[in-house]
């Protein structure tokens, strides 16, 4: 899969540090990361390729949950079989 850039002229503040020293306080404008994944998992219901996940979610301007890098088809992918494996558990 091709990487996908950051539109967000911000890219660089936004894959700073994501959540501050507290762990539950996230920064301004920046989804929690249950939010981010119900938006993964309902796109995926609906049909939405992991491409176009991975895609929506840098048009929204969320970094990724390490805060480096771009959204990929492959870690939306990797992180809905993350909660397969954990539904059969």
């Amino acid at each position: 899969a091709k990487a996908i850039k950051h539109k967000n002229p911000q890219e660089k503040i936004e894959k700073e540090a994501v959540f501050s020293k507290d762990k539950n306080a996230v920064r301004e404008g920046l989804l929690p990361r249950e939010e981010i994944m119900a938006i993964i998992h309902s796109m995926r219901k609906k049909g939405s390729t992991f491409d176009q996940v991975a895609q929506h979610l840098v048009e929204l301007g969320q970094p990724t949950f390490s805060g480096r890098g771009d959204w990929h088809a492959q870690t939306i992918h990797r992180l809905c079989n993350k909660k397969e494996e954990k539904k059969k558990q």
